[in-house]
């Protein structure tokens, strides 16, 4: 059932970022919505659960966007390593920590799409532009990081009550 779910959100994130996300106007750009799903993941769901996720969404977008070869699963993969243990280290609210990682998540998508860049051009074309980019990310990923953490937390926790109840009754 968990596996069901995850894989219900992922398409419904990946689906969301391809069709809705993609539209916006260039002077608005969104990060990426599967940045805030992999670190959901990665700190509140057990690993085997997580990982399978990860790598489906990872291939799965990567195949869709037209990015070089699983960079997207390179950086969900990086997103996942390093912050799988940060609540143990860091003694913040869940969805005060949850905001802070989803725009340190968006950073390092963008540090890694630059080092990709890099090793395919052996150039970096920093702008202005690129610079306003990464700051409306950060800004978005502030405004609509709490509202995210209530909708996964809601769902996921739902998904574990009912799983109590049923198997409480199977006993």
């Amino acid at each position: 059932m968990p596996v069901l779910i995850c894989f219900l959100w992922g398409i419904i994130l990946i689906g969301v970022q391809t069709s809705l996300v993609a539209v916006l106007p260039v002077y608005l750009p969104f990060y990426n919505l599967l940045i805030p799903y992999v670190i959901f993941l990665s700190l509140f769901r057990p690993a085997s659960e997580a990982l399978p996720q990860i790598f489906w969404v990872g291939l799965v977008m990567g195949m869709l966007s037209g990015a070089p070869s699983s960079v997207y699963l390179i950086v969900f993969i990086i997103l996942f390593l390093l912050f799988r243990n940060i609540k143990t280290y860091f003694q913040l609210f869940d969805s005060f920590l949850f905001v802070i990682l989803i725009a340190v998540g968006v950073v390092i998508e963008h540090l890694v799409f630059g080092v990709v860049s890099l090793l395919q051009n052996f150039a970096v074309e920093p702008s202005l532009f690129t610079a306003y980019v990464v700051f409306i990310h950060f800004i978005w990923a502030v405004i609509t990081g709490p509202l995210l953490f209530a909708v996964f937390s809601r769902a996921f926790g739902g998904m574990d009550r009912y799983q109590a109840r049923r198997s409480a009754k199977l006993s």
